[in-house]
């Protein structure tokens, strides 16, 4: 969600916000109700002036303590939640978040808050609370798609610093985003063509992120789905090659383990065929993710994580030779 961040969130809030009480409803009701008295006008007024989100949430608190059925209150949580979402200080904004959600009153307002909080959350690196808050929001299908992305890759993050906790909700929360996207949702607050450039970065990362979740998860055949698409849609990124290869290795090794317990004949030698087209499936990526790094900053990291897995491999299928290999990796390179 780094992209245009600050924006999609304050439109996120501001739609969301207003939709948690219709105007229809206000419309409807009994022409004393939706009046706003002079003492309201005023705090209405102080709330919207004061510059800072602190001063906001507490006058807010103050405000809906005198007037919880105000016909403005709608109004007033997206003014204050948009705010809580532009404080530049994350552990300000966590608590400002933590209490404007204990201020909501209905399902609706509790959802938008606490995606807001979780919002807040992964703003100040605290990825269990995070994914805490969400959970308690039942409808999925309400998330935020960019908060959903935003979580996604989340516990990509951590997936990639071995802590699977939060891996099967992050896998879900990517398929949500990937549905969403696929189906042109395009968020509130984003035009044409912030979504087509929103769209266009970020739904190949999604891809890649649940291959590489699913990689974790040790579904190496579902990441290899998962990452042939990241490839098709971003065929230049070697980091899908690199995730492709892994996920191609381990279906290689547990072939190879499946091996020694076959005895000769027609089913072994079957099995024998599909090893050898693996391991030529993690020889293909890695020479791809060396030949698209070439020449960028990522080149030698790249290099020193699949080079002595691709000579190995390389030599293994060819009579221990290297022959070939450079010119393997010069087809790949980017023209």
């Amino acid at each position: 969600m780094r992209f245009h961040q600050k924006t999609c969130v304050c439109a996120f809030v501001a739609s969301a916000l207003w939709i948690a009480v219709p105007a229809a409803a206000q419309e409807k009701a009994p022409p004393a109700a939706r009046q706003v008295n002079v003492e309201e006008r005023r705090q209405v007024s102080d709330i919207v002036n004061v510059t800072s989100a602190t001063q906001k949430v507490q006058l807010l608190t103050a405000f809906l303590a005198a007037h919880p059925a105000s016909v403005v209150r709608a109004r007033l949580l997206t003014h204050v939640g948009v705010a809580i979402t532009r404080e530049p200080d994350a552990a300000v904004c966590v608590t400002l978040a933590e209490k404007f959600l204990a201020l909501m009153s209905t399902d609706q307002e509790r959802n938008v808050a606490g995606a807001i909080l979780a919002e807040a959350y992964l703003k100040a690196n605290r990825v269990d609370d995070a994914f805490q808050t969400i959970a308690v929001i039942r409808d999925d299908e309400a998330l935020d798609l960019r908060l959903l992305v935003r979580l996604t890759t989340a516990g990509a993050d951590e997936a990639r610093q071995r802590n699977l906790e939060h891996l099967a909700a992050s896998r879900k929360y990517g398929d949500l985003a990937i549905r969403a996207m696929e189906a042109d949702r395009r968020p509130a607050g984003m035009d044409s063509a912030m979504w087509t450039e929103y769209k266009g970065k970020t739904l190949p990362s999604l891809y890649q992120s649940l291959g590489m979740l699913s990689l974790h998860g040790g579904a190496a055949a579902e990441a290899q789905t998962y990452l042939k698409k990241a490839v098709e849609l971003a065929p230049d990124d070697p980091l899908n090659y690199i995730f492709l290869g892994a996920a191609a290795n381990e279906e290689y090794m547990a072939a190879t383990q499946q091996l020694k317990q076959v005895p000769p004949g027609a089913a072994r030698d079957e099995l024998w065929g599909r090893t050898t087209m693996l391991l030529d499936q993690v020889i293909d990526a890695y020479a791809h993710a060396v030949a698209l790094s070439a020449g960028s900053s990522q080149e030698e990291a790249i290099r020193a994580q699949v080079w002595p897995d691709l000579e190995n491999y390389y030599k293994f299928r060819h009579k221990g030779s290297l022959e070939g290999l450079q010119a393997l990796i010069a087809t790949y390179k980017k023209q």
